[in-house]
């Protein structure tokens, strides 16, 4: 359910026509998705080269993201907007987790859902890089590209950049590769459903999907391995009440057993050291809307 409604989010967004784009990266396909791949192509080369280059800047851990527009020249203007757009955005949605939470246990029945939608619609470019990227991971041929060392070595990307993405998780490299399924319901005995999962480190948490009650309880979660530290709390099980906190049933979606040892975490309030690459949050979205 949960992916059927962050895809019909995507795709509820304009689609921007950038035709233009597609050719800066030499395809080394064809067929009829060859340009939707190309252009996702192209879209991760601009992002991979924005870090590279300090285009895209985390200004504070975790709390935001700067375009440096001095240092984008090489750059075409459809790029610069896109890149503009990748930090507002990022930092809107930095700021809607962090404003939940500071909000409190008061309001937690009513504050619970923060609408991507709306935020989305502000930043087609963004909007329109989430739908290529969805529709170009569907080829095998594109995911075997797109995480190749090499590949990226051709492009002038260090190795360094795509080593993190390859470990961690990036768009065409899902990590992990599914989402298991809910647990059997847990009586919660004389706790109510909320108090339970507080108390097994289950903590409210944004619910990028309106409408969709019960499923906004993170339980942060870290990996390393001995390559790279994705960085804390970038990962997360995750605990749903049912819709009813007051009630006496949970159920647990848990990743024992895998590595990393849980789901990317939509809830950006937990990244206190920062993400583990610049376009993480957009990531992030694009694993939910596939698992």
């Amino acid at each position: 359910m949960k992916r059927f409604f962050l895809v019909a989010l995507l795709f509820s967004i304009p689609t921007i026509l950038l035709g233009a784009r597609v050719h800066k990266v030499e395809a080394t396909s064809s067929g009829p998705n060859a340009q939707i791949r190309q252009e996702a192509t192209h879209y991760l080369l601009v992002l991979l080269l924005a870090q590279q280059n300090g285009v895209l800047v985390e200004t504070q851990p975790g709390q935001s993201l700067r375009y440096e527009a001095t240092r984008a020249s090489q750059f075409e203007e459809e790029d610069k907007v896109f890149l503009q757009e990748v930090a507002d955005f990022t930092n809107e949605y930095i700021y809607l987790s962090r404003k939940f939470h500071e909000k409190g246990e008061s309001s937690f029945q009513q504050e619970k859902e923060v609408d991507l939608t709306g935020v989305l619609a502000k930043y087609p470019h963004v909007a329109h890089f989430l739908q290529i990227v969805e529709m170009a991971s569907a080829s095998p041929e594109w995911r075997r590209e797109v995480t190749n060392e090499q590949f990226w070595g051709r492009q002038g990307i260090s190795p360094k950049l795509i080593g993190a993405r390859l470990l961690c998780g990036w768009f065409g490299n899902d990590i992990p590769s599914s989402a298991p399924s809910y647990g059997s319901p847990i009586n919660t005995g004389s706790l109510t459903a909320r108090q339970w999962l507080w108390n097994h480190g289950y903590y409210p948490g944004i619910n990028l999907i309106p409408g969709l009650r019960g499923a906004g309880y993170t339980h942060p979660q870290t990996w390393w391995s001995r390559v790279v530290w994705c960085r804390l709390n970038s990962y997360r099980d995750n605990g749903s009440d049912n819709g009813h906190p007051r009630g006496h049933t949970v159920r647990l979606q848990v990743y024992n057993g895998s590595n990393p040892p849980g789901e990317p975490n939509p809830d950006l309030f937990w990244y206190w050291w920062g993400f583990p690459y610049r376009e993480w949050p957009l990531y992030v979205l694009y694993w939910h809307a596939r698992h």
